[in-house]
């Protein structure tokens, strides 16, 4: 559908120079994904090899930013915490892992903001968390920066149908970073080799695999977790396991 020299492919040098002060912070790739009520899109990125996958596989039909506008609320999610995890092990394959999502919804369309490391850099997910403002900043930075870019994007009318499958929507209360009484828990070292593999987008039996035990006994450590840790599902967990004391990991 687009060729190696349409926009949302040749501008990825020039939205990697904007995104040179995300590589001191241990930040590979960015992404921006831009959907309106119409259908129209926009998608840039310093990552062309990964865009042009997502095309050529046409996973723009199913993604998790490829809902209509209307059911997305502005908040920001991990990648590791989201449906469709083929998807993420597909940018993994494309030296793009551990990814975040901030989202931002407008009255006529929204925007995602997509970032990213090297797969082996689990550590960068406690810098998102920790930074959740530098990170904002940044992407205001980025609409400014990139403005007559994102307009020559836009001129290209690329609309495309979406689906109406909506993303989950976590509480703000779920991703406070300073709940003391969470900082106090400890697990053992078994919960926390468990807690790791799937920090990594691991299944059940992935994490058993590994770990040599039975994908039944991981998933009654994953339930025993949820239970320690006051989590309704596999997404507040691991966003909870991500706010506790690094003293802890």
């Amino acid at each position: 559908m687009i060729t190696p020299n349409h926009i949302f492919l040749s501008s990825s040098l020039d939205i990697a120079e904007i995104c040179k002060p995300l590589k001191n912070c241990g930040i590979s790739y960015f992404s921006y994904t831009k959907n309106y009520q119409s259908g129209k899109r926009v998608y840039l990125t310093t990552n062309p090899y990964l865009l042009r996958n997502y095309f050529e596989k046409k996973f723009y039909l199913v993604g998790n930013c490829e809902s209509n506008p209307a059911n997305y609320q502005s908040q920001f999610v991990l990648w590791s915490t989201l449906p469709k995890q083929y998807l993420y092990k597909e940018a993994r394959m494309f030296g793009v892992g551990n990814g975040l999502f901030l989202i931002k919804t407008h009255a006529e369309f929204v925007e995602f903001f997509g970032f990213g490391s090297q797969p082996e850099n689990h550590m960068v997910i406690n810098f998102y968390l920790n930074n959740i403002d530098y990170l904002q900043n940044f992407c205001s930075l980025f609409i400014e920066h990139a403005e007559k870019i994102i307009k020559q994007a836009e001129a290209c009318d690329i609309i495309l149908p979406y689906h109406q499958e909506k993303l989950p929507h976590f509480p703000s209360h779920v991703l406070n970073v300073k709940n003391t009484t969470i900082h106090k828990i400890k697990l053992t070292d078994r919960q926390l080799a468990c807690m790791k593999l799937m920090l990594e987008g691991k299944t059940a039996k992935m994490i058993g695999a590994t770990l040599n035990l039975s994908s039944r006994t991981i998933e009654t450590y994953i339930h025993h977790l949820k239970r320690k840790l006051r989590c309704r599902n596999k997404s507040e967990l691991i966003t909870k396991f991500l706010q506790l004391d690094l003293g802890n990991k």
